[in-house]
């Protein structure tokens, strides 16, 4: 024993010769009366020993207050003092660690030290269950982008492993702490602040340290007299690091998502952005009955600045523009750039003639100052009004129509569509203007470890990858420091899904917006491995999804192009998916899951790598095509 226990008497009354042979012993820290089965159960989690004295009456009390601290802690040491062999036989039904009759009672002290010795590893097995039980509870809501929903799960969950009556989150702000969730025991309102004139009489908390800064506190508390585990502390760290983690997730989710949806030279919405909100505002006007109309506007000659003036200066030209057309743009438009010196302009309850208008306002902007150094430029504009016969895609082909004329009529000019000047010019292609279109570690791997579990081909998927991984790149000829390296990395490579929704996990249709969701999650876990791992360990993370022909994900990278990490770990990644049971997996033997990936070199998979993993996994003797290098191999 570390210390001294807390003693909890389940009964109607103390049992003071028992009680006093473990004082005498220096046995007992403080005790607790248990007279109810409530008190018995919720009393269970912050004691190391539990007395039952059954009464010489009735032993019915005793007996339901076993059994309550029974289903909150089957291993929790609990000697029952009985007076009869009838109570002796009850009592051990119910789950008594020990029963000592009135002639025995000088045994307590040294049968309490046996059970406890006994309960230890059970016990400790038990609480690192229910710990990872709730980190797992944790994880379903981290990815579902439901922040209030992941503190209040957590504040549920430390209540549990606490035992606590009262638990919740607080956002540290300044000198000043608000509540932002709460759980309670019997119900009762969970104080804005715990104080003891609440009534409060222990406290447990663990800090929410994101970012480097403490971002809020998980707590738990008990009313007096109960009190909590001496480890309540401990118990919700796991939960708080989480928490943290779910806060940075949140955060940078959020960047990813602006990212996404903006240009990252002009600061406008990008192509993407635009046609997600054509297609909304298009229903919206429909729906309603309302004017909408489309401004598309193009530099003139932009080719010829870029080429005289350098891409640089081009850059900056079209960030001057950008800023001028949203400078008379609404509140409620928007700008957005397509791409190369090509804008876009959504006006809506704006009918053609007003759009016209507005285009004239922007194209006047452009042309008022200098866009770079002494450099003018002129830009051309296309205006298209909804109308019956449009959808968005065609809404958008009319605004081009538009440019197309305006370009051709001599460019600085705006065009209003007009289907009978379109048939004038039906038959002429081209367009004069040639101009053309890239809390810390523990808490980390906490939340990898959960990650892990929502893997679709098992739990154990990355650990398996992950060792194969080590196999192929020591074949290539790396160090055994290297070969570690990418073995960690690959055992956290999909930490990121903990920001992906259950739903997108569990599907394989998935549309263009759910698919970008779900594709987000490499940069995101590249992000929350920054504490743990290395640049180039997070680069092969974030490399797992490319292609050897380019068509994968987040860059497209082409073959050598690809960390040689990361082309390693996609091989082990396939073998470890086609080896794994079915149905998650394809429950391929060795030689047929070799044979699969081959069929895959030099498209999706690095071939070198896979002919070492067939070298690796069927003829593991054979030698290897890379030396080793450096001194790790010493």
């Amino acid at each position: 024993m570390r210390d001294r226990l807390r003693v909890l008497v389940v009964g109607d009354r103390e049992p003071a010769p028992a009680l006093n042979l473990l004082r005498d012993a220096g046995m007992i820290r403080e005790v607790q009366l248990a007279e109810t089965p409530a008190e018995a159960g919720r009393g269970a989690a912050a004691a190391d020993l539990a007395l039952i004295s059954g009464g010489a009456s009735s032993s019915r009390p005793a007996l339901a207050g076993l059994r309550a601290l029974r289903d909150q802690d089957p291993y929790l040491p609990a000697l029952a003092l009985v007076d009869s062999e009838r109570q002796a036989e009850e009592f051990e039904e119910a789950g008594a660690s020990a029963v000592v009759a009135p002639g025995h009672l000088n045994d307590v002290p040294d049968l309490a030290r046996r059970h406890l010795l006994a309960a230890a590893p059970p016990r400790a097995e038990r609480r690192l269950a229910e710990e990872r039980l709730a980190h797992r509870r944790l994880v379903e809501v981290i990815g579902a982008d439901d922040l209030d929903g992941a503190f209040e799960v957590a504040a549920r969950e430390a209540l549990t492993l606490a035992g606590a009556d009262v638990a919740g989150v607080y956002r540290i702000e300044g000198e000043r702490a608000a509540l932002v969730a709460g759980a309670s025991a019997d119900g009762r309102p969970v104080p804005a602040a715990p104080a003891p004139e609440l009534g409060i009489a222990a406290f447990a908390d663990a800090p929410i340290v994101a970012d480097g800064h403490r971002w809020g506190v998980l707590w738990a508390a008990a009313y007096a007299p109960r009190v909590l585990p001496r480890d309540a502390g401990e118990r919700l760290a796991g939960l708080a690091g989480l928490l943290a983690l779910t806060v940075r997730t949140t955060r940078i989710r959020a960047e990813l998502e602006a990212r996404a949806a903006t240009d990252p030279l002009t600061g406008l919405a990008n192509r993407r952005t635009f046609e997600e909100r054509l297609g909304h505002e298009f229903a919206r006007a429909r729906r309603h009955r309302r004017r909408l109309s489309l401004v598309l506007i193009d530099v003139d000659d932009f080719k010829a600045l870029n080429d005289s003036q350098g891409h640089q200066a081009g850059d900056r030209a079209l960030a001057a523009v950008a800023r001028r057309i949203a400078g008379v743009a609404r509140g409620g438009d928007l700008v957005a750039r397509l791409g190369g010196d090509e804008f876009a302009w959504l006006i809506p309850e704006a009918d053609g003639w007003a759009a016209l208008q507005a285009a004239e306002r922007a194209r006047e902007a452009i042309i008022r100052d200098p866009v770079v150094d002494r450099v003018y430029v002129t830009a051309s504009a296309g205006v298209a009004e909804i109308g019956p016969e449009f959808d968005p895609e065609a809404l958008t082909r009319a605004a081009d129509r538009a440019l197309y004329q305006a370009k051709r009529g001599g460019r600085d000019a705006a065009y209003l569509y007009s289907p009978e000047r379109d048939e004038l010019s039906a038959g002429q292609a081209g367009s004069p203007d040639d101009s053309g279109p890239s809390r810390d570690a523990r808490g980390v791997r906490l939340l990898s470890q959960a990650a892990a579990t929502r893997s679709p081909f098992g739990p154990g998927h990355a650990e398996r990858a992950a060792e194969v991984a080590a196999a192929i790149a020591a074949r290539v000829g790396w160090s055994r420091s290297r070969c570690a390296a990418l073995r960690e990395a690959t055992a956290m490579h999909d930490i990121g899904l903990v920001a992906v929704a259950t739903p997108l996990l569990e599907r394989d249709d998935l549309t263009g917006s759910e698919l970008a969701q779900y594709e987000a999650h490499v940069d995101i876990g590249a992000a929350l491995l920054e504490p743990v791992l290395d640049e180039e360990q997070i680069s092969w993370v974030r490399a797992h999804h490319e292609r050897w022909d380019g068509a994968g994900y987040p860059d497209g990278a082409v073959a050598d192009e690809i960390p040689e990490g990361g082309r390693i770990m996609a091989v082990a990644l396939a073998f470890a998916a086609a080896t794994a049971p079915v149905p998650a997996g394809r429950g391929l033997d060795v030689e047929s899951a070799v044979g699969a990936l081959a069929a895959q070199a030099g498209s999706r998979l690095w071939p070198e790598a896979v002919e070492e993993l067939a070298l690796a996994v069927l003829a593991p003797e054979a030698p290897s095509t890379g030396s080793a290098r450096g001194p790790d191999d010493l």
